[in-house]
């Protein structure tokens, strides 16, 4: 017991902090919230219910008042059929000349209309042929410019307007949110337009207050009422209200009722919220059920709907009160019962003696089962502890190359689980940046150490990037590909990148100067942009990947940002062609120095380009050296082809710009050094091979028809044209003639020694029978074929 009490780690009871004072409290809270929360579901519910009967309540109100604006428009409609249809009406209308009699017998016209329709104000008829206003009102005849009404003059005579005008009404005489419309003008125009592309219009002039005297009539409101009214149009412009006087003096109301629309949706139905005006706290409701959209609202003062919720939670806080006190007593007794068993724990793991438990649990089954189960977990949590500080580091390296290979077949949830378990769920949910740090002249490094230390010296390189790296971000470090090192950092989210990226260059310079200076080993780095998600993370390390490459241009212990990459040129390098004769041309001179400079020039712009194009560039060049070199000295062919090779497995492991020009120095200095012994040697030699293998080639298939300098030249593989200054240096011919004259010599022998046919003769020897054949038959003779067998025959006679 006393080896238990000196391992633990569980602090001294706190005199005024025991168990039982924790479990009482605890079991007096619980009741409590149990109270508070039922009395407040209670006061909430009955608070929802009172907002939904008033909800309801408005709704019907306001709906009337939906129905209001439907039948106002409906009257509107009929009444400019009647007008439309009326002969007077559309004299006026049609009236191309001034004439006074049209305009008396519309006015008496619209008189009519009006007595039976006491909501129209006035109706305005425009005549566009004269421009001319004609009023119910005054009576007087204006043209658009005097006309009064100035805001219905403008639009009218808007051509405009009157294409895009869907028939809602225009309120009238209003000044911004702070003034309520004095009519509703409904525009009716004409189909047609005049010459002068404007249309005949009738304007109804509605009296707005309709809509709002209609809903006081329908639902008893006198002016003293508690609830309040106001339609307005989407704009803010009021249209109509039913205000009592309190709300009808705040100079501020319309303001404060718009800016509260536009806080909330607009969709179609009721909208209920609170909000301030003066003193007093206004429940507020809100519809756009109507045709036109207008925003219809009413206002009722917030005491009155909850007074009876209040006199309800003081009620409920009263009871809360009582089942509190009943609740102590209750929570007293069961605390002390379950206090018990745990002081007993308590003392056990204390390591007080068995016999000073209490005496009710003395000696029992389960609190030596307790007891037993402690120790062997104890020491089972030793153990566990041990085992995951030895393979912490291989799992989470494990699992995060996994994420990076993209072969990855798990669920996006298993993938969450590991990640988890690993203490790593941060890489699902924060932005990252991956930064990939690669050791340089990676041969040298594994021919310079002992293979079985390898892994010390990257798990040493990992130990000193996790540190330096946590000094600046939460981050998380592992190695890659034997010669890579890859860091996740855990980036904020309003992080700003430019300031990001200078910590990181920081970061990043700090971990290759301690690498450097403890371990003497050089690395390289690139890093990304801001990403999110474990799933992007195979396709960015294989972005770095491609972003190391660019140490070609900047060298070892370079850094990489993206910014770098965006700088390289994508295109297509294109050699100069006159400098690559040049250096070709110093080469054949043996001219090493003069080749080297010229080297230099070519390949200026070369290091801009990306990793692929300084590669191939490179091949392309050298392989151009070599064809030309061997054109010109074909017994070079043999060193230079071992030469190209061995430049080309060196460039497949070249890492900056000055591994190249290194390979490239070493190629051109060989090439070189060949073309001066090659000029310094007996060159007689190689000609008389030359001669003798061309020789061999025609004696052997100068029955083909198809042989010639070219089909020779391809064979040897040198070039026709030095082939045949070689044979005719040496044969005092050339290849063609050679191979006639062998043709004719052979041809003439056959026709001497033999009895075959001249068709026959000719197939044997490669020439075909056409005038040619005849003519070069005679010149090389001296007679024609026909005089060659004579004398061929005479000859045979004699000798008979």
């Amino acid at each position: 017991m006393k080896k238990i009490k000196e391992g633990q780690n569980i602090s001294a009871p706190v005199k005024n902090k025991s168990f039982f004072k924790t479990l009482l409290f605890s079991l007096l809270g619980l009741s409590v919230i149990i109270t508070f929360l039922l009395t407040l579901f209670l006061t909430a519910n009955y608070f929802r219910t009172s907002l939904s009967i008033t909800t309801a309540f408005n709704r019907n109100l306001l709906s009337q008042t939906n129905y209001t604006i439907t039948q106002m428009d409906d009257n509107a409609q009929r009444l400019t059929q009647a007008l439309f249809g009326d002969k007077d009406i559309i004299s006026f209308l049609n009236m191309k000349e001034h004439d006074s009699m049209i305009p008396i017998l519309a006015s008496r016209t619209l008189d009519k209309q009006l007595m039976t329709l006491p909501f129209v104000d006035s109706i305005y008829l425009y005549n566009a042929s004269l421009d001319l206003f004609f009023s119910s009102k005054s009576g007087e005849q204006l043209h658009s410019g005097e006309f009064k009404d100035e805001q219905i003059a403008a639009l009218v005579t808007d051509p405009d307007f009157a294409d895009s005008y869907t028939g809602v009404p225009i309120p009238g005489s209003v000044s911004g949110v702070s003034h309520v419309a004095k009519t509703l003008s409904y525009l009716v125009f004409d189909s047609t337009k005049e010459e002068n592309g404007l249309r005949n219009v009738i304007i109804i002039n509605v009296n707005p207050s309709l809509l709002t005297d209609s809903m006081r009539t329908m639902n008893q409101f006198e002016d003293g009422m508690r609830m309040d009214f106001v339609i307005m149009d989407k704009n803010g412009c009021v249209i109509s209200t039913a205000l009592s006087p309190l709300l009808e003096q705040n100079s501020q109301l319309y303001e404060i009722l718009y800016g509260q629309l536009l806080d909330h949706s607009r969709s179609s139905g009721i909208k209920g919220s609170f909000l301030t005006i003066g003193d007093t706290r206004y429940f507020q409701s809100a519809t756009m059920g109507n045709k036109y959209q207008w925003y219809l609202m009413s206002l009722i003062p917030a005491g009155v709907i909850f007074r009876d919720i209040l006199t309800s939670s003081l009620a409920g806080a009263g009871i809360m009160l009582g089942v509190f006190l009943i609740g102590s007593v209750i929570c007293l007794s069961v605390a002390r019962r379950l206090n018990s068993p745990i002081q007993a724990i308590t003392h056990m793991i204390k390591g007080e003696p068995v016999e000073n438990l209490p005496s009710d649990l003395e000696g029992t089954r389960e609190f030596r089962l307790i007891l037993n189960t402690y120790e062997d977990m104890k020491k089972q949590n030793l153990q566990f502890e041990q085992m995951k500080r030895e393979t912490a580091y291989s799992i989470r390296q494990d699992c995060l190359n996994s994420l990076l290979t993209g072969n990855n077949t798990d669920s996006m949830e298993r993938i969450a689980s590991r990640l988890n378990g690993l203490n790593l769920s941060r890489l699902l949910t924060d932005t990252l940046c991956m930064a990939v740090l690669k050791i340089d002249s990676y041969d040298r490094f594994l021919s310079e150490n002992n293979p079985k230390e390898l892994w010390v010296l990257r798990f040493a390189i990992v130990n000193i990037l996790e540190e330096i790296a946590s000094g600046y971000f939460p981050c998380q470090v592992f190695s890659r590909d034997n010669d890579k090192f890859v860091v996740l950092i855990l980036c904020e989210e309003d992080a700003v990148y430019r300031i990001f990226r200078n910590t990181v260059d920081k970061m990043l310079l700090d971990v290759q100067e301690n690498v450097k200076r403890c371990m003497d080993i050089s690395l390289s780095a690139a890093y990304s942009t801001f990403f999110k998600g474990v799933e992007h993370l195979p396709s960015m390390y294989h972005n770095m990947k491609d972003s190391l490459l660019l140490k070609m241009k900047y060298g070892h212990g370079c850094i990489i940002s993206p910014y770098m990459v965006d700088e390289m040129d994508t295109g297509s390098f294109q050699f100069p062609t006159q400098k690559a004769e040049q250096l070709c041309q110093a080469i054949e001179g043996s001219k090493t120095e003069q080749s080297l400079e010229l080297y230099l020039r070519i390949t200026e712009q070369l290091f801009t380009y990306d990793y692929n194009e300084i590669i191939s560039g490179s091949i392309h060049l050298a392989y151009t050296i070599y064809t030309d070199i061997l054109q010109k000295f074909p017994g070079l062919k043999e060193e230079g082809t071992f030469l190209l090779r061995e430049f080309l497995a060196a460039l497949q492991d070249s890492e900056i710009s000055g591994d190249i020009a290194s390979h490239m120095e070493t190629f051109i200095r060989a090439m070189c050094a060949g073309t001066e012994e090659a000029r310094n040697s007996s060159s007689q030699q190689n000609n008389n091979q030359i001669t003798q293998r061309v020789c061999q080639i025609i004696d052997r298939e100068y029955s083909d028809p198809a042989l010639c300098l070219s089909s020779i030249a391809e064979e040897i593989g040198l070039s026709p044209n030095y082939i045949g200054q070689i044979f005719k240096a040496s044969q005092q011919k050339s290849v063609a003639q050679y191979i006639l004259d062998l043709r004719m010599d052979t041809l003439a022998y056959y026709l001497e020694n033999s009895t075959l046919p001249l068709s026959r003769i000719l197939e044997k020897v490669g020439i075909e029978k056409n005038n040619y054949f005849y003519t070069q038959f005679k010149k090389h003779f001296g007679i024609s074929l026909g005089d060659y067998r004579k004398k061929k025959k005479l000859t045979e006679k004699e000798e008979e």
